[in-house]
C-alpha cells in the first residue's frame, strides 16, 4: 500500500513532507481502488487502504516529518474577551488543555447567548441586572454541570474586572447551586410516613419512622410502645 502511495505521490511531482496533504488520500484511492472488485462480504477495499493512509499520516505527524495544516479560526463576535482569557488561564493559571477546553464551552456559550451585547463597544456599558437575568436564564436552560459552569463564569467575571473589561466585578451575581446529601433517595421510601394496606388491616409506617428517628439520633427506643397490627400477605 505504502508503496502503491509513494508512487503515486512521486507522478504528482510530491518529493517531499512538507508537500503532503491529507486530502492526497482520496485521489489516491480513485486511482487505487478504481479496478478493484471483491465477493467479500465482510472486506471493503477502499476503507481499508483509507484507514492504512490514516494511520501512516498519524505516524508522520509523531515523527514530525509532517505538520498538519492548523485549521483556520472561526471568528465570533465574543472571541476578543474568550481568546485572551484563554490566554490567560493557559499561561498564567498553567490549567490543562481539557479544563481551558471546558472553560472555552462554558464560557463561550454564555457569551453567544448575550448576542450583541457581547460586543466591544457594549460590554463595559453591562449592569449587574442585565448580568443576573441572562445568569439565571442560562444557568436554568444550560446542560453542564451547574456547580462546573457557575464556577467557570465567576472565574471568568473575576478576570473581566481585573482587566476592567467590565466595570465592577459581577462573580458575585453567579448563585450558589444548592446540594442535598439526600437528594437521590426516592420521595416515595421507607421513611415517608403513610399508610399500608395488607388483607384489610391497616397500619401506619410513623412508627417506623419513630424507630428510625431515635435510632439516628442515638437515643433508646425501648420506651417506646408499638401495637402492630397483623398484616396478612395476599396469596
Amino acid at each position: 500500500m505504502c508503496c502503491h502511495f509513494n508512487a503515486f505521490l512521486i507522478d504528482q511531482g510530491i518529493t517531499k513532507c512538507d508537500d503532503l496533504s491529507e486530502s492526497l488520500i482520496d485521489s489516491f484511492l480513485d486511482v487505487y481502488c478504481k479496478d478493484l472488485r471483491t465477493t467479500s462480504a465482510f472486506y471493503s477495499p477502499r476503507p481499508n487502504a483509507q484507514g492504512l493512509l490514516k494511520r501512516l499520516f498519524v505516524y508522520l505527524i509523531e515523527i514530525k516529518a509532517f505538520n498538519p495544516p492548523r485549521p483556520k479560526a472561526i471568528k465570533k463576535p465574543y472571541s476578543w474577551i474568550l481568546d485572551p482569557y484563554l490566554r490567560h488561564l493557559r499561561d498564567e493559571c498553567d490549567l490543562s488543555e481539557v479544563t481551558i477546553q471546558r472553560a472555552s464551552m462554558q464560557v463561550g456559550s454564555f457569551l453567544e447567548a448575550l448576542r450583541q451585547r457581547v460586543r466591544r463597544n457594549r460590554f463595559n456599558a453591562l449592569h449587574a441586572e442585565i448580568i443576573e437575568s441572562y445568569v439565571k436564564e442560562h444557568l436554568k436552560s444550560s446542560k453542564e454541570n451547574l456547580t462546573s459552569l457557575a464556577g467557570a463564569l465567576r472565574k471568568f467575571f473575576r478576570y473581566c474586572a481585573s482587566h476592567r473589561y467590565t466595570r465592577t466585578d459581577l462573580s458575585g451575581l453567579i448563585p450558589s447551586v444548592r446540594h442535598y446529601r439526600h437528594a437521590s433517595l426516592p420521595k416515595d421510601s421507607f421513611f415517608s410516613p403513610r399508610t399500608y394496606h395488607a388483607g384489610g388491616s391497616k397500619r401506619v409506617s410513623q412508627q417506623f419512622l419513630t424507630v428510625w428517628t431515635h435510632c439516628l439520633f442515638g437515643e433508646s427506643v425501648s420506651p417506646l410502645e408499638f401495637s402492630f397490627e397483623p398484616a396478612h400477605l395476599p396469596g
